[in-house]
């Protein structure tokens, strides 16, 4: 589903836009349950749709890094569902802000 999958770039980049928010960030971590948007993000490419999510990703990203140069981001996959605090509401936000 191209929603679900917009959805977790969707989530992935305001979670990395938030880091960018936080004065002394030193590390980050993008928990993902679908694996599709774990390659586009780690790619750069985006396969079919979300490539301006990506773009969005590596923009902050890039930023971050000038900043902290000490910066670290893991992006792990999680089963989804499987009662990480605050995975439905995030899936959630992330799918209406997606356009789901």
């Amino acid at each position: 589903d191209n929603t679900v999958y917009k959805a977790e770039l969707q989530g992935a980049c305001d979670g990395l836009d938030q880091s960018a928010d936080t004065l002394r960030v030193t590390r980050a971590g993008s928990l993902l349950d679908l694996v599709s948007a774990i390659q586009a993000l780690r790619n750069g490419r985006a396969a079919g749709g979300g490539q301006n999510l990506v773009e969005r990703f590596y923009t902050t990203l890039r930023r971050l890094l000038r900043c902290h140069r000490t910066f670290r981001l893991i992006i792990q996959w999680v089963p989804e569902h499987m009662r990480v605090q605050g995975n439905e509401e995030v899936d959630g936000e992330a799918k209406t802000a997606a356009g789901g």
